[in-house]
């Protein structure tokens, strides 16, 4: 009993560690002034626990964790900040019948990284030749636990469209996996040509990108498609945040995902994403050749560099015949 006792007096204590910790990261990241109300709350939290057999300690602590957390809920995503030209256009569709007119697709021509020349396009598609859903998985800097996972949607007459769910950069926030817990950065779908968004990070970048494809029927892609045009209209009234853990580039696929194939289960929270191909594979969800292992279906599924720098002009049709999942 004396044990349990203990036990329960010091659980308080515990969850008010973990509050302030996290309470860090709001005066760190969310208010003006971040560095120095960060040491002036750093010096409060020292001189609570130092002069803990005061009265105001621990209840004073309390009050200022409630007082952060509270205001970080009215934090509110919005549209109007200076975007970076990458993620400066919400893309939009209409869907009339079989007809998709989608606006605002990136087309960029890329010299380097960082030299590129902005072009975003209206395109439309049929619904109706919509044939399938490849699945792209991209690890940079050697890490293979922890990926970016894209959509590619093919058509009957050879185009393909990419789709990526993104963290929306400004130019006043650098990017960063801790503050990308904190509403520091928008949220957006992108749609986009494959020699933009797949050549950026295999040509440019040099990640390692490897692309399967999904055992889908048309139905089921178009209602995936589909799903991520309204999600992607919604957008532009009810803007989001980004969140590293529950709303990032992976989180964001199974949904959609989930409504053209309802056995999928899904987790709110997915860590390590980088096997999530492998995942897939053992569920059946990716096409692969007889007897195929999943180790020889990545190695086959690789996208190689391309030195020149230069994504070819049948870009989508060049990667796809390295690789074998031409139709």
């Amino acid at each position: 009993m004396p044990a349990l006792r203990q036990t329960l007096r010091i659980l308080p204590l515990i969850l008010l560690g973990i509050i302030l910790l996290w309470s860090a990261g709001i005066v760190w990241y969310c208010l003006p002034l971040g560095w120095l109300l960060f040491t002036l709350y750093l010096g409060l939290i020292a001189a609570a626990v130092y002069y803990r057999r005061w009265k105001w300690s621990i209840p004073g602590l309390w009050a200022l964790a409630a007082i952060l957390n509270i205001g970080y809920l009215f934090i509110t995503p919005t549209n109007d900040r200076p975007w970076l030209p990458s993620w400066s256009r919400l893309p939009y569709g209409t869907i009339q019948g079989n007809t998709l007119t989608l606006h605002d697709i990136r087309d960029f021509n890329y010299r380097s990284v960082d030299d590129y020349d902005i072009r975003y396009i209206t395109q439309t598609y049929d619904l109706a030749r919509l044939r399938t859903l490849d699945f792209a998985v991209c690890h940079w800097d050697g890490m293979e636990a922890v990926a970016h996972t894209m959509l590619s949607f093919g058509f009957a007459d050879g185009r393909q469209l990419a789709l990526s769910c993104e963290t929306r950069l400004d130019s006043e926030t650098p990017q960063g996996t801790i503050a990308g817990l904190y509403k520091r950065f928008g949220f957006i779908y992108i749609f986009a040509t494959e020699p933009d968004i797949f050549a950026l990070r295999s040509n440019y970048r040099h990640e390692d990108l490897y692309l399967y494809r999904f055992n889908m029927t048309p139905a089921q892609i178009r209602t995936v498609l589909t799903d991520f045009v309204e999600r992607a209209n919604a957008l532009h009234k009810h803007p989001e945040f980004y969140n590293t853990l529950l709303h990032n580039c992976t989180t964001e696929l199974l949904p959609s995902l989930k409504k053209a194939t309802p056995g999928i289960r899904t987790n709110p929270i997915i860590l390590l994403n980088g096997f999530i191909d492998q995942k897939a594979f053992d569920r059946g969800a990716l096409q692969h050749r007889p007897g195929e292992t999943f180790d020889q279906l990545k190695k086959r599924s690789f996208v190689p560099y391309d030195t020149s720098k230069k994504a070819p002009e049948h870009y989508s049709e060049a990667i796809r015949q390295h690789i074998g999942i031409t139709d």
